[in-house]
């Protein structure tokens, strides 16, 4: 598969993560002997689509954060470190600016979340064609809609609810207009496709993977240290080859 390299790709590890517990943010956090962000990193520097890394971290974490990277094994696209905003958007902001003119589309990657899908070309690729491409899962369970009080008012039809992952993709013009639109109405967002949606684009939903698990409360972390373990059993390198077409096995 002949991809273009036009993909910058900026990796939110900015939060503080206070519901993971710990002194230590959890996205720097050691998980099966690197950091919860070394993980998503070293993906998307093995992609054949993507053309630079801009990773947010808090600003009091910057320093430490590229000494880490100076003391990895050495990398063959620009990763740039860069101080993290007050929210999420601003952290997606800061990134945004630190990426080149080459970077014509934008991938917006939570670290949070370890194990990007395999098929993140398919995201970029629907990215290129709609604007807007996310990646995501459709909900399985039966949910329910609850008021204050905590009683169920409504159950809304599972067919058309779909949980969304990261990363999410972006043509850049689209993704800096949503950012602008956000902070000139005050409006704060969960995630970029919220923000995108405020312009009236589609976005493009692109199934995902059950291992793309964002790690938000302990027990998400034995969670992934089961899927670590595996991945480095089975594919010690982790990652799609540069030189073969992406291979996306059973997640």
């Amino acid at each position: 598969m002949t991809l273009s390299r036009d993909c910058g790709v900026i990796i939110v590890a900015a939060g503080k993560g206070e519901r993971m517990g710990g002194k230590m943010p959890k996205q720097f956090r050691l998980l099966v002997g690197e950091p919860v962000f070394s993980w998503s990193l070293q993906f998307f520097l093995s992609h054949d689509a993507v053309t630079e890394i801009a990773l947010v971290v808090p600003p009091d974490l910057v320093e430490k954060t590229e000494h880490t990277l100076r003391q990895k094994a050495s990398h063959c696209l620009p990763v740039m470190v860069v101080a993290g905003g007050t929210r999420r958007q601003d952290s997606v902001g800061n990134g945004l600016s630190a990426l080149s003119a080459k970077s014509s589309l934008v991938a917006v990657h939570d670290a949070a979340r370890p194990f990007p899908p395999l098929n993140f070309s398919e995201v970029c690729a629907e990215a290129r064609s709609y604007g807007a491409a996310i990646f995501g899962l459709p909900v399985t369970e039966t949910i329910k809609q609850v008021d204050d009080s905590g009683i169920v008012v409504a159950s809304p039809d599972r067919s058309r609810l779909w949980v969304a992952q990261t990363p999410q993709v972006f043509q850049r013009e689209l993704l800096a207009s949503a950012l602008a639109l956000c902070n000139e109405r005050g409006i704060e967002v969960t995630d970029d496709a919220a923000a995108v949606a405020l312009l009236g684009r589609p976005v493009k939903m692109v199934e995902g993977s059950r291992w793309n698990i964002k790690l938000t409360v302990p027990d998400d972390w034995l969670l992934a240290e089961c899927i670590g373990s595996q991945l480095r059993r089975d594919r010690p390198a982790f990652l799609p080859s540069r030189s073969k077409s992406e291979g996306v096995p059973e997640q």
